[in-house]
């Protein structure tokens, strides 16, 4: 089941144009992505062990600017994952709006704090990550 992150827009947010710095729209994910694993008990397993989350790719589509003021909506869900990493979709819109402003795809892998290295996922975040898929997670366009 997806989940929504809610987000105002300030003028911190903006650059030069006056619309949201590419940039940020990172921060907005990533915001939405912890919001997401707070509201799923997945942060926990964070809290009380010795790995952490490595963020490997996004894959980021900017299709409308969002501007001052503007109420944001932010979709989270995992895609996709396997013993090595998982995939995290993601798609912003404006609160109440079908149009989409931007929507990504994040990998991240698990790494063990203690040695730097990347690790397989152990089978407890493995299983708590497999109940959050989504049977048919949506693409994005190229």
């Amino acid at each position: 089941m997806p989940h929504h992150t809610y987000l105002t827009v300030r003028g911190y947010h903006l650059d030069v144009y006056r619309h949201v710095n590419n940039a940020r729209y990172l921060e907005f994910l990533e915001e939405a992505r912890w919001d997401y694993f707070d509201h799923n008990g997945l942060a926990e397993f964070f809290r009380n062990s010795r790995y952490g989350m490595a963020i490997v790719h996004i894959d980021i589509h900017y299709r409308r600017a969002a501007l001052l003021g503007d109420r944001l909506d932010i979709e989270t869900a995992f895609a996709h994952a396997d013993a090595r990493q998982a995939v995290i979709s993601q798609t912003i819109r404006k609160t109440g709006s079908p149009r989409i402003l931007a929507e990504a795809r994040v990998s991240f892998m698990l790494i063990d704090q203690t040695t730097g290295r990347a690790i397989r996922f152990p089978a407890e975040l493995q299983q708590a990550i497999a109940a959050h898929i989504l049977s048919n997670p949506a693409e994005p366009a190229s």
